[in-house]
């Protein structure tokens, strides 16, 4: 049986260079980890790579805090997540594991100063098709991640510990889109 605060176990799939990596994993709220254990793999026949995009362009970091300098309404982050089958750290001596494992070293390395924020999972889940869209752009995790507002956000990704824990976060994924949103104003506002 699962604990009080865990989040149900569900397959996950990554994807490079054509093959397809199955995994369980499940979230712990308690300490704000991951753990996944692999199932197999298949072959599959996909198109080129878009870009992949895995850091915040100093631009669109620009934005975001003249954002937070007027806003104080919670955020919700919106993460796609494309995985690696394996790690792939700055540092090649490091590259000893898959891209899922890389991921569960960034959820623990950086649950603590996430938890001090106030950031809370709110839904995580796995991409299994994407009706509009392009075909060749395939996602393996969501997740919805919301904070008190942006400046949480901001204070979160400047800290020490969270830039450490990136570094298994840039390791595990080969694409990533992240997403600012807010809630919707009632109709009629």
């Amino acid at each position: 049986m699962r604990g009080a605060n865990e989040l149900p176990d569900f397959g996950c799939i990554a994807s490079d260079d054509h093959t397809r990596f199955h995994f369980t994993w499940r979230w712990n709220n308690d300490d704000g980890s991951f753990s996944m254990d692999f199932i197999d793999q298949i072959s599959t026949a996909k198109g080129p790579l878009m870009k992949p995009y895995l850091e915040i362009t100093q631009d669109n970091l620009a934005a975001m805090e003249a954002f937070a300098q007027s806003n104080d309404e919670p955020i919700v982050m919106v993460n796609l997540m494309q995985i690696r089958p394996r790690a792939e750290y700055e540092d090649a001596t490091r590259n000893d594991c898959t891209g899922y494992e890389a991921f569960t070293r960034y959820t623990r390395g950086s649950a603590e100063v996430r938890q001090g924020v106030g950031a809370q999972l709110i839904w995580s889940g796995r991409a299994i098709q994407m009706p509009i869209g392009p075909s060749e752009k395939t996602w393996d995790m969501v997740a919805l991640v919301r904070y008190p507002n942006a400046s949480a956000y901001l204070t979160m990704k400047a800290s020490a510990a969270y830039e450490a824990a990136r570094a298994h976060r840039r390791a595990a994924l080969l694409d990533s889109r992240l997403i600012m949103t807010i809630e919707n104003l009632p109709l009629g506002r």
